[in-house]
């Protein structure tokens, strides 16, 4: 069986996470919409910008360096839904997840956005989500909002190699929301890109994306293969096109493969660079930007450009492509290129200690130690409130966020523009480690000092690995300097521990340890008391 290191995941989901980030700031702008969310023309790292949410009548919200959109949004909502043996809970995820992000979703399209309300109706489950609403259809739904989330299915995989394993889930999760074969077919198409790069720690080449493809011929039968599928989802889904899955699939893999062939006249040129590739795919075509299976195909072709341009400037190149879905393409490209790179993204992300330490959760459950799942509330019996700002509620001096637990608001309100509307906009830290944008109902929070305990999917047998003695994040200088400390374990054990366990106080911790000449083996010795410590406590 092939080992897939920690900090391959690790790397895998940062990467993803600030390639999402970069891109969120450019996602279908032009030039102005650019000037006026960051105030340049071009983009070259993370910074603190604005954004208007919520239409004509909504508010203009600022984001903070590293600030994520939907895609890593479900992402971190998929991994949540992967219980600790690996099974994925997709009832849970439909049910409570899905319709949950409504509250804090950021740059959503309208299909995930229609499908996550569907979900919230008490009669609809993800097996019949077939929702029909102002021109937006559920089987015309191929988006890429499906491919750009499913990278933990590949990550929290035992086995790698048999890849029917985790393509179940992949196209169980993305038929919850996307009924259109090319949104499946681009779910399936990039799980086994970046599963490829874990296992070969390079980029695929053009025979590699001939041999996915294959896989979207054998999409029906795998959909058949599992129970509730074949049974309830396909019939339906028949009686309503009148096509058979064979049909239907066959159409996406001709245009995957007619995809393939752009790319391979792309990579025949000299000196192939990624605005050859975006205008020879026509990634700006309003009427397939975005789709499932294109962007899979071009962020699969932009990693291999991994060859010959630098990190930072591949990353660049993406999303200042304007008027192309850079978000999607460039979280995309991250995971895979992540997956063999050892090096970490330049900046620090928000929540960038929650994703690594979920990602550290993914690799407990591939290689069978996991020990650490979210605790969801019943899904056969959770309801949905009527009010998307209704997830969100002060009661008794307490703001909780409904699954999520406690919250703590970080940020000044954004207030609607509309009149006599009693709704506003906030950013919050959450119980299990995560920030939300949430929309409540505008009361008055007083203090709301609420302590709350942080990272409670904290996988105490990875907790050592968190940060890698190869993060390059911290200079040679800052390195020496850290190793001239005379760093005594116990008395930071002493701060974590009258801390109550904070886990960027733990964090820090970590990160000191690994830089000062106690190295790897004062980390270990670091996390197995704290370990000890929380279990015991």
């Amino acid at each position: 069986m092939i080992n897939i290191q920690l900090e391959q995941i690790v790397n895998s989901a940062l990467w993803a996470a600030y390639g999402d980030a970069l891109g969120f700031m450019t996602e279908l702008a032009d030039e102005r919409i650019l000037k006026t969310r960051t105030g340049l023309t071009r983009v070259t790292q993370l910074m603190q910008w604005k954004r208007n949410i919520g239409g004509k009548f909504g508010t203009t919200i600022t984001l903070p360096s590293g600030a994520y959109s939907d895609d890593t949004q479900l992402r971190l909502s998929t991994s949540r839904s992967i219980k600790k043996n690996g099974h994925f809970a997709i009832h849970s995820f439909s049910k409570i997840e899905v319709p949950a992000w409504q509250n804090y979703a950021l740059g959503a399209g309208r299909g995930s956005k229609l499908a996550a309300s569907n979900l919230s109706k008490a009669n609809t489950s993800w097996l019949n989500n077939f929702y029909d609403k102002n021109g937006i259809n559920y089987l015309n739904s191929g988006g890429n909002g499906a491919a750009m989330r499913i990278q933990p299915h590949v990550w929290s995989a035992t086995n790698l190699e048999n890849v029917e394993s985790y393509l179940i889930d992949v196209i169980r999760n993305s038929l919850t929301t996307h009924g259109h074969p090319r949104a499946v077919a681009g779910a399936v198409f990039h799980a086994l890109s970046v599963s490829y790069a874990l296992i070969n720690k390079c980029p695929p080449s053009i025979k590699d994306l001939r041999v996915y493809n294959k896989w979207t011929l054998r999409i029906p039968a795998l959909i058949k293969s599992d129970q509730n599928l074949s049974t309830v989802w396909v019939t339906q889904y028949e009686n309503l096109t009148g096509y058979n899955l064979s049909h239907e699939y066959k159409s996406a893999y001709d245009e995957i493969e007619g995809y393939i062939e752009t790319v391979n006249d792309w990579q025949e040129k000299t000196n192939p660079k990624y605005s050859d590739l975006a205008t020879m795919l026509d990634l700006y075509e309003e009427t397939t930007r975005g789709s499932g299976s294109l962007t899979s195909v071009a962020a699969s072709a932009a990693a291999m450009l991994y060859y010959s341009t630098p990190i930072g400037a591949l990353f660049e190149d993406i999303v200042n492509e304007l008027h192309t879905d850079t978000d999607s393409i460039a979280t995309m490209v991250g995971a895979i290129v992540g997956s063999f790179i050892e090096t970490r993204p330049p900046q620090d992300l928000q929540d960038d200690y929650y994703i690594i330490q979920d990602a550290c959760r993914m690799h407990s459950i591939s290689i069978q130690k996991g020990d650490a799942e979210f605790n969801y509330p019943d899904a056969m019996t959770w309801k949905n409130p009527t009010s998307i700002a209704d997830y969100v509620k002060y009661e008794n001096g307490k703001l909780n966020f409904y699954p999520f637990g406690e919250l703590a608001a970080t940020s000044e309100t954004f207030q609607s523009r509309a009149k006599n509307n009693n709704f506003c906009h906030q950013w919050v830290n959450s119980n299990i480690g995560q920030s939300f944008l949430v929309k409540r109902r505008d009361v008055d929070l007083g203090e709301n000092t609420i302590p709350i305990q942080e990272s409670i999917l904290l996988p105490t047998d990875d907790v050592s690995k968190l940060v890698s003695q190869n993060n390059t994040r911290t200079s040679n200088e800052e390195r020496v300097i850290l190793a001239e400390q005379e760093l005594d374990i116990n008395k930071l054990v002493l701060t974590a521990r009258e801390s109550q366990f904070n886990s960027m106080i733990i964090g820090d911790h970590i990160k000191n340890i690994a830089a000062s000449e106690l190295g790897v083996n004062g980390v270990i010795a670091y996390s197995a008391i704290i370990a000890n410590e929380i279990v015991s406590t």
